[in-house]
């Protein structure tokens, strides 16, 4: 099972509700906040507030940035300098620039509130602070008094921070003797002479008046499970830290007045936190009042003192933000605030995140697990749609197993409560269909006027469509299929079992001189997902598992062990005849071309049709809730997806940029190494036992035949969860001699009968 990852601190798990828009179209969903909610039952709750996010664009593009009071201080380089430039911070205008002479390259900035900034960067390959006053002018601090430094091995900054109260705070790591790190400590006295001679990492910060005269310090070490997670510090509120300590982690604020720590602040049951090092992903902790923000898998959580729970405010994809972007996160009553620079945009913007409904119509997309590249899809197009925005509904996440997810995926399915989108590729849809709970994407494609069917390859949207309808598309795809050399395939684009063990006869070779299945079970899977079509009459919910062929599926399975080629000698001298695999580039059939050794023949996963190669989508293949009132809305987002998901993986659906691939293929690539010398790029690289292959620019022959290859495919990759699970469990006796082949080909016809009647 899946282990999801953990919110917050290991002070934290989320147990909290967020915020979302009303959508009372569908119930099912939810909306703005990105937040769902399990009630008593397992149904999606709703809340009544909602959120709403304006962009603004600034007038520069900023490095590093920070706000204090009514004020947004700005970092960017200018012709190779750097200024520092003030903006207003409610009209984001420009009030003053300054540039920094010397080669100063700036880090971090901080603001002490009285129109004062810290920087800390780089001059001249060494680390500096520096000190830019309000009246403009610029002030080394080159005399910092570090305490207690005189036993320190390795000492360098990591920042400077400064609040509203007067103080700064100067950020070191050094490493210092063991003993005097835990001095006094329980480990001390555990591990006693142990540690005399040993040193540790700790992160020191220096806690100092507006003089730069050090009133204290706190450390943290790095070491025996501790480690500084985050330090935060800035306007009126307490500085704050945020520690892992062995299992668990916890949160602590600076008392500067009385020079103390305050309490550490942990959940009471951490043992509920998946793990550590999930919640190691914590990014941008921000002090607030009462507590702090964090972001984690794109979310926005806030925590506070007083509750000691999370509380998931807002998905950020839902509004445009991603996290990696971003350069400012803070706070204001009720109003998130944003600085973030995204993509190849010239200029950072200001984004305000505010209770309200929105302006947007919002769409719900149901998923089973979030995709990295389908979260980044909807980022781009929340940021940039102008009346649409789409929010997710994580089934998998809101359920304690994958099963009961797709469970409650399937009941919102059947009874109209299900999101306007659906990640179809994580269904069982082939059922589903016959219920109607998913439109044509054909009918969308008649209507529309920037995309139709004869702007898609044809043999790969072919593979995907029942009785002429199409219900689900990717960006990408690949090739599913098994390959030797021509002379061995003898020309053939397809084979049935028994014609692949003829071939193995003539060339006197067994089964387990195929190499890429592995033994038992995944080989089972793989090949009933090839076959599946053919084993079951979806239209009229029947099937055939007790025939012939799958008897031989299984008698095949149980015999073949599994192979894996030691050196290229293995494959080029033919004690490997052949491969199974994917092709997925140019590149994927040159490296395939190299380690045989001469031109191959592709004959696809054995059939009971001899069909050949089969295609699969690569990326997320998306689909429209026929039961939904937003369905042309929802095809926009379906459209977007496969018109900007593709970033490079597998092969492009769409013709265009399937011919643009295919040419960039023949294209060599170059890089400039160290010394400024230009260098030819691998498009692929591979081992083979301890052997390397590598290859480059194609030839027009290479990419004529991977073309002709997706020409031939005619099959699809159909994984069928319900279906495959019935025939894995079965077939384990019969692997283990348990039962005959035809026992269990009797029983798993049984049980998959009855689940296609169901």
């Amino acid at each position: 099972m899946r282990k999801r990852i953990a919110l917050l601190l290991a002070v934290l798990l989320l147990t909290g509700c967020g915020s979302t828009d009303n959508n009372t179209n569908n119930p099912g969903s939810v909306s703005s906040g990105g937040t769902e909610q399990l009630g008593s039952e397992g149904n999606y709750g709703e809340t009544e507030n909602s959120w709403r996010a304006s962009h603004i664009a600034l007038e520069n593009r900023y490095e590093s940035v920070t706000v204090s009071g009514d004020m947004v201080y700005g970092c960017r380089q200018e012709n190779g300098q750097t200024v520092i430039e003030y903006l207003d911070r409610e009209s984001l205008a420009v009030k003053q620039s300054v540039p920094l002479t010397g080669s100063i390259f700036v880090q971090n900035i901080a603001a002490d509130g009285q129109g004062n900034l810290y920087l800390y960067g780089s001059q001249n390959g060494s680390d500096k602070f520096w000190k830019l006053n309000g009246d403009g002018s610029l002030q080394a601090l080159e005399d910092f008094v570090l305490e207690d430094t005189d036993n320190a091995g390795y000492i360098t900054p990591s920042g400077i921070l400064a609040d509203d109260k007067g103080y700064i705070y100067v950020w070191y790591r050094m490493d210092l003797p063991a003993a005097e790190v835990m001095e006094g400590s329980e480990e001390y006295e555990e591990y006693g002479e142990d540690v005399e001679d040993v040193h540790m990492f700790v992160d020191r910060i220096y806690i100092m008046d507006s003089q730069f005269n050090t009133l204290f310090y706190e450390q943290i070490r790095d070491a025996m499970g501790m480690r500084l997670l985050s330090f935060q510090a800035g306007g009126e509120e307490d500085p704050l830290l945020v520690v892992q300590d062995g299992d668990d982690i916890y949160a602590q604020t600076i008392n500067v007045e009385q020079r103390t720590l305050g309490e550490r602040i942990r959940r009471e049951n951490s043992a509920e936190v998946d793990s550590v090092a999930s919640m190691r992903d914590m990014e941008h902790v921000t002090a607030m009042e009462g507590g702090f923000l964090f972001c984690q898998g794109n979310t926005l959580y806030q925590y506070r003192y007083d509750s000691r729970e999370p509380e998931k405010l807002l998905n950020l994809s839902d509004f445009g933000i991603y996290i990696p972007d971003i350069l400012y996160l803070g706070k204001n009553e009720e109003t998130v605030e944003i600085i973030d620079n995204h993509g190849e945009s010239q200029h950072s913007e200001f984004t305000r995140i505010e209770r309200g409904q929105s302006e947007k119509t919002v769409l719900t997309l149901g998923v089973m697990f979030l995709s990295q590249e389908l979260a980044s899809v909807i980022t781009e197009f929340n940021r940039y749609s102008q009346d649409l925005r789409v929010q997710v509904v994580d089934y998998w996440e809101n359920a304690d197993t994958y099963d009961l997810g797709v469970d409650r995926l399937k009941l919102d399915l059947v009874t109209g409560r299900a999101p306007d989108i659906l990640a179809v590729s994580a269904l069982d849809y082939d059922l589903l269909v016959d219920k109607g709970v998913l439109a044509d994407l054909y009918g969308f494609m008649e209507e529309d006027t920037e995309l139709n069917r004869d702007m898609l390859i044809p043999s790969v949207v072919k593979a995907y469509e029942m009785d002429g309808h199409l219900y689900g598309l990717a960006p990408g795809f690949q090739l599913y299929t098994m390959w030797g050399l021509k002379t061995v395939t003898g020309g053939r684009a397809g084979v049935t079992l028994e014609e692949l063990m003829q071939i193995l006869k003539e060339n006197g070779k067994d089964i387990n001189t195929i190499y890429g299945f592995t033994a038992d079970e995944p080989a089972l899977k793989t090949l009933c997902t090839f076959g599946m079509d053919e084993f079951v009459d979806w239209e009229n919910k029947t099937c055939e598992f007790d025939g012939a062929y799958f008897k031989s599926v299984l008698t095949f399975v149980k015999e073949y062990k599994g192979t894996w080629p030691q050196s290229l000698e293995d494959i080029r001298e033919g004690r490997l005849l052949m491969t199974t695999g994917i092709i997925s580039s140019v590149a994927s059939y040159q490296l395939q071309k190299e380690i045989y050794g001469g031109e191959l023949g592709f004959i696809g996963y054995p059939t009971a049709s001899g069909s050949g190669t089969a295609v699969g989508f690569r990326g997320v293949e998306l689909g429209v809730n026929a039961r939904s009132d937003k369905q042309q809305e929802a095809w926009q987002f379906v459209k977007y997806n496969l018109m900007n998901g593709y970033e490079g993986q597998g092969l492009p659906v769409l013709k265009e940029e399937f011919d643009r691939n295919l040419e960039r293929a023949m294209e060599e690539d170059y890089d400039i190494d160290m010394f400024g010398t230009s260098y030819r790029m691998e498009k692929g690289s591979c081992y083979v036992g301890s052997d390397r292959i590598f290859v480059y620019a194609a030839t027009r022959e290479d990419v004529d035949v991977v073309k002709a290859l997706v020409e031939r495919a005619q099959n699809r990759y159909n994984y069928h969860t319900v279906l495959q699970n019935i025939i894995d469990e079965e077939a384990e006796s019969y692997f283990a001699g348990q039962k005959s082949v035809d026992d269990v080909a009797k029983i798993i016809q049984s049980k998959a009968s009855l689940y296609l009647q169901e």
